[in-house]
């Protein structure tokens, strides 16, 4: 059993919000990210300010998890991909439950939806 020792926890997501799966109207060249993926070539764009966010956070002493609804797999591929291993200390799949006896808005203090550009 792992033991996340502190209460200083940011959660990331990856898809369309370190990565977007659409091109923005002002993509450049420097915000694509080509990789393979289980033997197949992917092109996916850069989130550039939330990737910048996640290493300011780690910097600044908070314990990093990214996840994603796509899995385990692909949360760590987008990770390697983004050459962020040294901000992330835990990958893995989005959780679809929790159970608590308080409502997530009384103990998730900051909260960030990340509009797509």
């Amino acid at each position: 059993m792992k033991v996340i020792n502190s209460s200083n926890v940011m959660c990331v997501d990856i898809d369309d919000t370190l990565i977007m799966w659409k091109s923005p109207k002002y993509a450049e060249p420097r915000n694509k990210l080509c990789f393979t993926f289980k033997g197949k070539y992917v092109i996916k764009y850069i989130r550039e300010n939330t990737v910048e966010e996640l290493k300011r956070q780690k910097e600044s002493g908070r314990y990093v998890v990214v996840w994603s609804d796509s899995g385990a797999d692909w949360a760590e591929a987008i990770v390697k991909a983004l050459e962020i291993e040294d901000y992330v200390d835990l990958v893995m799949a989005k959780p679809t439950v929790y159970y608590d006896d308080k409502d997530s808005s009384e103990w998730l203090m900051r909260r960030r939806h990340v509009e797509e550009n």
